[in-house]
């Protein structure tokens, strides 16, 4: 449940043999909040995922947004 969560994490398993692009999507994405539970269209941020990465990120339900890509 993320109303309880404080901390979200994405651990990138990609092959190390093959550099990942944005083509090929999958790319973390944090948006900043317009209001009161209103993320911005625009993400703030993007986090490919690369080779032996960790992505780490503060969760606050109504106030922090983000998505994976396609």
């Amino acid at each position: 449940m993320i109303g309880t969560r404080k901390v979200s994490y994405i651990i990138y398993l990609t092959s190390p043999d093959d550099e990942w692009t944005a083509e090929d999507g999958g790319a973390l994405e944090i948006y900043p909040s317009v209001g009161e539970g209103t993320p911005d269209i625009v993400p703030l941020k993007t986090v490919l995922p690369l080779f032996n990465t960790m992505a780490i990120f503060n969760v606050e339900p109504g106030v922090s947004f983000h998505s994976v890509q396609e």
